[in-house]
């Protein structure tokens, strides 16, 4: 796989978070009395001498990131482009290009999505992307796509994930419409943590780029933790799952499970954290494909 070049600019959509703070900044960063997140399972975080997340390290080569906030980079398997970010630190806009081969077929594209803030949370993503999928007999196939993602929220607390998107396959259109509704229970999320299911599913994010979200560069979380996830597409199909949290002692995450995710959280004041990390699970590993970040449905379907 060969990744193409990744272009984090500067935020366009109007929210009360735009100032164009460009080089990035640590107010976005999660802070648990002081502690910072060390590793979430065994993506292990590192941050830099101005407490901005510098890396996010998996097990496997593909699963790293690198962001070096001087000369304006972030690398991801290998390759990277230019990075920028709200005033608050969050993630702004995003565009990329690839041009990818596996298993026979070459994937060359390139897409962009622009992130909306409120009041310090995440509240609408756009996703657009073009590809040309080219087959091992030579059959090219042109793709063209929109995804966008609503997010609503009441009280501090996101209540619903509407996803609203089409795509075109050599000029035959199709959409699809997904919408996901939150449950709470009395449970303060005392820390305001970004939980990885609204990563999940709010994002289409898991793995390297999920934990993006759990530091912090995603925007705040909700004011209580969520319990349940309840889904309805389209076509009729309704699934849902329950969410469960184990807390420290001092009410941050310790523990977050759903369908059959579970996460585990590590923070600097854990003198174990690092052992504790590095011995998690290894079958819980996500390739970081930053093209997944644009292309949505189409290859959701392969």
């Amino acid at each position: 796989m060969t990744l193409g070049v990744i272009a984090l600019a500067t935020m366009t959509a109007c929210s009360d978070d735009d100032d164009n703070g460009g080089s990035g900044s640590s107010k976005a960063v999660l802070k648990v009395n002081g502690e910072r997140l060390v590793a979430v399972n065994r993506y292990e975080i590192t941050y830099d001498a101005q407490g901005r997340v510098s890396e996010i390290n998996g097990q496997y080569d593909d699963e790293r990131l690198k962001i070096n906030y001087s000369k304006g980079t972030i690398i991801a398997d290998g390759e990277g482009g230019s990075v920028k970010f709200t005033s608050e630190g969050y993630i702004a806009e995003a565009s990329a290009s690839w041009d990818e081969k596996d298993e026979g077929y070459r994937y060359k594209g390139s897409g962009t999505l622009k992130f909306t803030y409120t009041n310090g949370v995440l509240t609408k993503v756009v996703s657009t992307s073009t590809e040309t999928e080219t087959s091992p007999n030579n059959k090219t196939t042109k793709w063209q796509e929109q995804e966008t993602t609503t997010l609503t929220w009441s009280a501090g607390n996101l209540m619903r994930i509407k996803t609203t998107g089409w795509e075109s396959e050599n000029g035959e259109k199709d959409t699809w419409e997904e919408t996901y509704k939150m449950e709470y229970g009395e449970q303060t999320n005392t820390f305001r943590q970004f939980s990885m299911v609204i990563a999940d599913y709010g994002l289409d994010f898991d793995g390297t780029l999920g934990v993006l979200a759990a530091v912090g560069l995603f925007g705040k979380g909700t004011t209580l933790l969520p319990t349940d996830l309840q889904e309805t597409d389209d076509d009729g199909y309704n699934w849902g799952t329950s969410i469960r949290f184990t807390l420290n002692s001092n009410f941050s995450i310790s523990q977050e499970s759903y369908s059959y995710n579970t996460y585990n959280y590590y923070y600097s004041g854990d003198n174990d954290a690092k052992t504790r990390a590095e011995s998690a699970a290894k079958d819980d590993a996500k390739k970081l494909n930053l093209r997944t970040m644009f292309v949505k449905s189409h290859r959701r379907n392969k």
